[in-house]
């Protein structure tokens, strides 16, 4: 499968991933914004959305809970900053691990219409290392294996 192009940057630490969806603009966009649609592709491998909660306006509060096979409990959360339906949206992102919270990052996604499905241009900014960055930016190449997956599905 083409992953896409990954670029990672060093100042300010962020990664930008390129990626080719089959499916329109609007459904791939909805598959951000929606928690039934999240549930299904928003954890990286070996690990299971458990919890998902979503107040898609702008200013309106995310958070979603995993699970991995071997049990260790995390979540992510953020604040949704633009949406422009079916065009782009810019989100923050934090990670908490038991006592431990990860920078606040910033996200920013556009999608457009192309070889009639979707490119979508993800960036992230704020890492605190370029340890999590990477780390983050393989993840982020699993959870839209899994988006590809699920957009070639009927279930989408």
């Amino acid at each position: 499968m083409e992953r896409g192009k990954v670029t990672l940057e060093e100042r300010p630490l962020g990664a930008t991933i390129q990626r080719w969806f089959p499916a329109p603009p609007e459904l791939v966009y909805r598959n951000w914004i929606e928690a039934e649609q999240i549930r299904h592709w928003f954890a990286t491998d070996g690990y299971e959305v458990t919890g998902c909660e979503i107040d898609a306006r702008p200013g309106g509060k995310w958070r979603v809970d995993f699970r991995s096979s071997t049990g260790h409990v995390y979540f992510e959360r953020g604040e949704f900053r633009e949406m422009v339906p079916g065009k782009s949206l810019a989100l923050t992102l934090t990670q908490v691990d038991g006592a431990h919270t990860g920078p606040e990052t910033l996200i920013t996604v556009t999608f457009e219409a192309s070889r009639g499905g979707t490119d979508m241009m993800f960036h992230q900014v704020g890492y605190d290392s370029s340890l999590r960055r990477d780390g983050n930016a393989e993840g982020w190449q699993e959870c839209f294996d899994k988006l590809i997956a699920r957009l070639t599905s009927s279930n989408a």
